[in-house]
């Protein structure tokens, strides 16, 4: 009795298919592809403007430059009142040009406990006061300034999703003056940390400004 051969599967499941690969292959292909994966997500987030528009998304952008760290957060500005507590919350008006003026000590006075960041296992502080601002269409914009960090890892705990809506995602993003990325994450509520190396002193990137 002849085996029974396989049947052949469809066309787009051929053109689909993945040659078999030993264990160390596969290992080293996976790694190769989420590297070239994460390397252009980077590039696509760093060429787009950073906005959230709406209530699941927000983007931290930290920058290296010669004399401090400056990380920026934008949001939406309907999540603005979850960054308070409860009986705050209820009392924050919904944000408009008209009364951003009114409410802006307030935003202020709630940057401190948006994120924590450490260098080395030690957290740093502000080096220059936090601002708040409107910005696009309708989003909140945060300047957050600390002295340089000088040695790593860099370690960033994004305690405010922890305020917001369930499925929130905020997208942290360090990069150096000219816009080279050192790396980036998604962070949740259930992965609120992002931890990156800092780049050696003498071996930083050198990109030239593009005109």
């Amino acid at each position: 009795m002849k085996p029974s051969r396989r049947k052949a599967p469809p066309v787009g499941a051929r053109l689909l298919a993945i040659p078999t690969l030993g264990p160390r292959l596969l290992a080293i292909f996976t790694r190769s592809f989420a590297r070239k994966l994460a390397s252009t997500l980077a590039g696509l987030l760093l060429a787009l403007p950073l906005r959230a528009h709406d209530i699941y998304t927000s983007f931290v952008e930290a920058k290296l430059l010669a004399d401090r760290l400056e990380v920026t957060l934008t949001l939406g500005r309907a999540n603005a009142s979850p960054l308070f507590h409860d009986a705050d919350a209820k009392k924050f008006p919904p944000l408009t040009p008209e009364n951003f003026a009114a409410c802006e000590p307030r935003l202020r006075a709630a940057a401190p406990a948006l994120l924590q960041i450490s260098a080395a296992g030690k957290p740093l502080a502000f080096s220059a006061p936090a601002s708040a601002k409107l910005s696009g269409d309708s989003d909140l914009t945060f300047t957050l300034t600390y002295p340089r960090p000088t040695v790593g890892p860099l370690k960033f705990f994004a305690q405010f999703v922890g305020s917001l809506v369930d499925g929130h995602v905020a997208t942290v993003v360090l990069t150096n003056a000219v816009g080279d990325d050192y790396g980036w994450s998604p962070l949740s509520y259930d992965q609120p940390v992002f931890e990156v190396a800092l780049p050696v002193p003498g071996r930083e990137k050198k990109s030239v400004p593009k005109k």
